[in-house]
């Protein structure tokens, strides 16, 4: 048996989990749409770090963590593909439930600081995957080495020394181990494009 519009609009005055979905497929713009995302890749970065013990690095690289977040956006009634074609292979593009709407992500792996590595994701996104029309889009880095803030840090710091891009920058006030927004104009449309730099905490080093 289905559920009425009326309905839904009922149980999600009463759980916070149906208010989600009800946001998340009723987004009507990009803005709107980027706000529902961010919530719901937190919630998905948190569910990977939880299972850290058995996402360790292996020749798949950052493919089976990439592989792991899409299909917990799919289950969020997003449209996730991962190593997606377009002008290359881009680790995530997600589209809205109403097919309107995209955001491309690129991940990179590190085991220690790597700020040449994580950099070369951020020119992947910014000059091969994106034209800039859509106006956000993403980098997670997946952090097997320890104090991942300090990494996170260096990285930004590393960024600041980039010229032709003059950067503004904003602080991440949801994942607190250094991540960030970073603002620039973007080489093809000629908009500021915000690039979100999210770490995603996956160190394991137990001493027992």
């Amino acid at each position: 048996m289905g559920i009425t519009l009326a309905q839904l609009e009922i149980y999600s005055k009463i759980d916070y989990r149906v208010q989600l979905l009800k946001e998340r497929l009723g987004v009507d713009s990009y803005e709107g749409f980027v706000k529902a995302l961010y919530r719901d890749l937190d919630w998905c970065v948190e569910k990977v770090q939880n299972e850290k013990k058995y996402l360790q690095p292996d020749n798949n690289g950052e493919d089976r963590i990439s592989a792991f977040i899409r299909n917990s956006l799919e289950g969020l009634m997003y449209y996730a593909d991962a190593k997606f074609v377009a002008g290359g292979n881009t680790d995530l593009t997600i589209k809205s439930f109403n097919g309107q709407f995209q955001w491309i992500g690129e991940a990179k792996l590190v085991d220690s600081v790597n700020n040449s590595h994580i950099w070369g994701g951020f020119l992947q996104l910014a000059k091969r995957y994106t034209n800039g029309d859509e106006t956000n889009g993403g980098i997670l880095i997946y952090i097997f080495a320890s104090d991942a803030k300090s990494l996170m840090r260096k990285y930004k710091e590393y960024t600041t020394t980039k010229k032709g891009y003059n950067f503004t920058y904003e602080d991440c006030k949801t994942r607190l181990a250094g991540g960030f927004y970073s603002t620039h104009k973007h080489h093809s449309s000629g908009l500021d494009f915000k690039t979100r730099h999210i770490p995603v905490i996956l160190h394991y080093n137990p001493e027992k």
